[in-house]
């Protein structure tokens, strides 16, 4: 029932690996927001039953926290670590201790000074978002009926235009499970959320590529739900987001983060 079986399969011989050799080891899992990275890490460590030293680099890591009987780090956004400040002495520090170090990261280029076998996590396919569904729900093929069935194919349908999987957690939370509530939902606050996922895609995609080029594309991944999207993009313009000249220049997803909020206004207005 685990959509991302072979993963945790990895992960768990990768944790099993240090364990028998005792020394240190690195793992970087990349993938955008929302596949599955954290929260395959943390089923491998329980199904392991060991607690790992859990912490998020978006503040900077004391090495006081690591202790002598550290075994295993884990160290998320580690792309934002290593942007914001010098990890290099706690690396060091992980090293001398010969722990197993593992790095989660949504930004698809990062390189940790520390040697790292890698894995991308691919997004979530409909069906593996049906799967997690079922077990939100605490329910199975067998045991679901046919319209809550029918329906689910519809949430993660949408859901998967989206790719963000934390998404389920907050419309599997409504009492209402009909595909005529859910389509309430997509047809408002959930069309931002899939502009937005579509934009990340497309600026890692097309880095060095033309403003028209990437209309053009948004055009054709949005299947024109969003006619403005040539005024967006030349509001972007205004902003530094592009330059003048039509050049997308060094567009990540924090950068894209940072604007959320001007991003979010823009594509209200687009709808």
């Amino acid at each position: 029932m685990n959509p991302r079986e072979a993963e945790m399969i990895k992960i768990c011989d990768f944790i099993s690996s240090v364990r028998l050799n005792k020394i240190f080891n690195a793992l970087l899992i990349s993938g955008f927001p929302g596949c599955g990275k954290t929260y395959t890490v943390n089923l491998a460590f329980q199904q392991l039953k060991l607690k790992p030293l859990y912490f998020n680099c978006v503040q900077q890591p004391e090495l006081a926290i690591l202790k002598q009987n550290t075994q295993f780090v884990i160290m998320d956004e580690i792309d934002i670590g290593l942007r914001k400040f010098d990890l290099k002495p706690f690396f060091s520090r992980l090293q001398q201790l010969k722990c197993g170090l593992i790095m989660i990261c949504n930004e698809l280029q990062t390189t940790p000074p520390v040697p790292c076998d890698n894995m991308y996590m691919q997004q979530f396919s409909q069906t593996q978002l049906k799967t997690l569904c079922l077990l939100k729900l605490n329910l199975t093929d067998t045991t679901i009926s046919n319209e809550l069935s029918e329906s689910l194919d519809y949430l993660c349908y949408q859901v998967s235009k989206n790719s963000d999987a934390r998404l389920l957690d907050q419309y599997l939370s409504s009492k209402d499970l009909s595909i005529k509530y859910f389509a309430s939902l997509f047809t408002t606050n959930l069309s931002i959320n899939e502009y937005q996922a579509k934009l990340i895609l497309l600026l890692d995609k097309y880095q060095q590529t033309t403003v028209e080029q990437l209309k053009k594309d948004l055009e054709n991944e949005l299947d024109n739900d969003f006619p403005q999207v040539l005024d967006w993009l030349k509001k972007l313009e205004t902003t530094k987001i592009l330059t003048l000249k039509g050049k997308l220049v060094e567009i990540n997803q924090q950068t894209f983060k940072k604007h959320k909020k001007f991003i979010t206004d823009l594509a209200e207005e687009a709808i």
